[in-house]
């Protein structure tokens, strides 16, 4: 069994990728390992229409509290469903070398994906905590490039070519997937040595939390997106799974925009994760998030 790593910030990509990964057949016969930071975990569900199994980790990080939890899920996948590929999709909050050193697992391929609209707000949250990562990444794409201004994406190029200059990059999933197959990458990534390390980054915290509620009617889907939109510097992150009743929609920000997409089949499992800016967005928002939910 290999076991490939995504990682990734916030919104930057992951489980998109891993759609790619598995519907244009570049791993087959793979189990997806998914780390949501709060207490519903919203992207298992377009997991699952890959045709893959998906097993949730939920209510912490990979690389912290859920240590443990991850040993016992790796072990349990390598010999008792003995896939030919894990993928793990660890929390946007994970660190890398913390994961890296959890007993008991090897990684044979990471990928990390870099969101050039979200990179200088990365740099300002903690420079040295992500500089750290990507420069422990063997694999970097360069994501949201088909909405970002030209001179951003050379800006973030020029930033990751100088601090990991050995990286295998590209400017999308499908590019790397058109470019390498599964078992180069993995070759290229078990001879990555990186020497560059930050030393003294600590995890940044989040203000987060998963919404849990019920049916909501299309009018209040409405007021939800624009209150969300009116106030969308105070969000990091925010994505959703939301039912009317006859109608199931995803809810999610794509930049600076909240963008609302029907998908099939009701259901009345909602939820709704916000990641927020800093205490005092939450507590200036939460409330009135509450209130258009019901609950």
């Amino acid at each position: 069994m290999k076991c490939i790593l995504v990682y990734g910030f916030l919104g930057s990509g992951k489980t998109t990728l891993i759609e790619k990964m598995l519907e244009s057949g570049w791993i087959c016969n793979a189990v997806i390992l998914e780390n949501e930071a709060g207490n519903h975990n919203i992207d298992s569900e377009r997991l699952d229409g890959t045709g893959s199994r998906v097993i949730d980790l939920r209510s912490g990080c990979v690389c912290c509290t859920l240590r443990g939890d991850l040993n016992e899920k790796f072990r349990y996948v390598e010999k008792e469903i003995a896939p030919d590929y894990l993928i793990i999709e660890p929390s946007g909050i994970a660190a890398l070398d913390e994961l890296f050193t959890v007993p008991g697992i090897h990684i044979d391929a990471t990928i990390a994906l870099a969101d050039v609209t979200k990179w200088d707000l990365l740099m300002k949250i903690n420079r040295n905590f992500y500089r750290k990562q990507f420069a422990l990444s063997p694999v970097i794409i360069l994501t949201k490039t088909d909405i970002a201004a030209p001179e951003v994406r050379e800006s973030v190029k020029n930033d990751i070519s100088g601090l990991n200059p050995r990286a295998m990059t590209a400017f999308s999933g499908d590019e790397l997937l058109e470019k390498y197959d599964i078992d180069d990458m993995c070759a290229f990534c078990s001879g990555f040595h990186n020497f560059i390390m930050n030393a003294g980054a600590g995890i940044p915290e989040y203000e987060m939390e998963t919404f849990g509620f019920k049916v909501l009617g299309e009018d209040d889907l409405r007021k939800l997106a624009d209150y969300l939109s009116d106030n969308i510097a105070s969000f990091l992150r925010i994505k959703g799974n939301i039912s009317t009743g006859n109608s199931t929609f995803t809810l999610d920000n794509a930049g600076q925009e909240i963008s609302i997409n029907e998908t099939t089949g009701p259901h009345t499992d909602c939820s709704l994760f916000v990641c927020w800016k800093s205490m005092e967005d939450r507590k200036r928002t939460e409330n009135t998030i509450r209130q258009l939910l019901h609950i």
